[in-house]
């Protein structure tokens, strides 16, 4: 295999938000880029630009370099100085192509292979202090991880995830996101992206439920029952029975944000690869970055300035500080959960020939 098909393998296993796999591998001569897909997700999920594209792209870079150590390979990755999202361009490195004497076998048991989402029950085993230890120690050059056991503080912090949610499941924008990145049964493999429904932990017909409301025109009428609020306390219980959470901290902008996207991935690579299951929540980071893009509706703008100031008192985050990420932690109750698929790495490479 050549370096480059070593890399989009492992570019391939990133995580992204509701599975929308918005990177492009572009092959021209020696030099290998990742880019935003515009033509395939450009306005069906999260901008170019966006905080949580940052993260995914932070978190394909995690990958791609520890891809690199395994097959003892150095790259020099070239950022741009400032990122511009119409020519989409996140890094890119000179390869030394050619065959490197590698099949696929030799390293498709790498642990980020394996890294993966977890959104069903956890068991009441607490994690030991070495391995919270070793989260807390890892930092990269913009980001690090606070852990959080204390029973209040969780309790706390699932509060703000209802709270949050209940903003999302007001927000247009965001259900129809949501409610186009939902598939249904054969659909998943039809598709290989989106949010598998098979992978979340759903009691008999739900499936048909989260069918049903995925048409914002029936969403908006149900809020009227209190839709949103029960959704919302559904989606934070998870949170508040965790034996620990991990918030992800740093600062803003593109390379910080990509930093944050590494340190969160290699946390979530070494975690699953000691049998501790991780579920991403980003919807407290979210709706505090839509508030300081404005973009939250202006009827919900007081409840959103409520859970970006309370969330910056729980955290205790300095004022050149955001918040990232949080995920939830622990040892799983179920094992071999249904995993969401990923795209034929046709559809995410691009070869351009040299000439053109």
């Amino acid at each position: 295999m050549t370096l480059s098909d070593i890399l989009i393998k492992a570019g391939q296993a990133t995580p992204s938000a509701d599975n929308s796999q918005p990177w492009l591998f572009v092959t021209k001569a020696s030099t290998f880029s990742v880019m935003y897909d515009s033509k395939r997700v450009l306005n069906k999920t999260f901008k170019p630009d966006a905080h949580a594209t940052y993260l995914s792209i932070g978190a394909l870079l995690e990958n791609l370099n520890q891809m690199c150590r395994e097959v003892k390979v150095t790259l020099q990755w070239n950022f741009p100085e400032t990122f511009n999202p119409d020519n989409p361009v996140y890094f890119e490195a000179q390869l030394k192509e050619g065959n490197l004497n590698i099949n696929e076998a030799e390293f498709a048991n790498h642990p980020l292979f394996s890294r993966h989402t977890y959104r069903f029950p956890f068991q009441k085993k607490q994690i030991p202090s070495q391995i919270i230890d070793a989260v807390v120690a890892k930092k990269t050059e913009y980001a690090k991880a606070v852990v959080i056991t204390d029973n209040n503080k969780i309790r706390d912090m699932a509060s703000l995830v209802k709270d949050a949610s209940q903003i999302r499941f007001q927000t247009q924008e965001i259900h129809e996101w949501l409610g186009r990145s939902l598939r249904f049964g054969k659909q998943a493999m039809q598709t290989r992206d989106g949010l598998d429904v098979a992978t979340l932990d759903l009691p008999p017909g739900g499936s048909l439920f989260m069918r049903f409301i995925s048409d914002w025109r029936r969403m908006k009428a149900m809020n009227f029952l209190g839709t949103h609020k029960f959704m919302s306390w559904v989606d934070s219980m998870p949170v508040k029975s965790a034996p620990a959470i991990i918030a992800i901290i740093g600062q803003a902008g593109f390379r910080e944000t990509l930093s944050a996207g590494q340190l969160m991935q290699s946390i979530w690579i070494d975690l699953n690869e000691q049998g501790i299951a991780v579920h991403p929540y980003y919807v407290v980071p979210d709706q505090m970055n839509r508030l300081k893009d404005g973009v939250v509706p202006k009827d919900l703008q007081q409840q959103a300035e409520q859970v970006s100031k309370q969330t910056r008192n729980l955290l205790d985050l300095q004022e050149n500080e955001v918040f990232h990420m949080l995920f939830r932690v622990g040892y799983p109750t179920k094992n071999n959960t249904k995993r969401s698929l990923r795209l034929p790495l046709d559809k995410l490479c691009n070869t351009i020939p040299t000439n053109s």
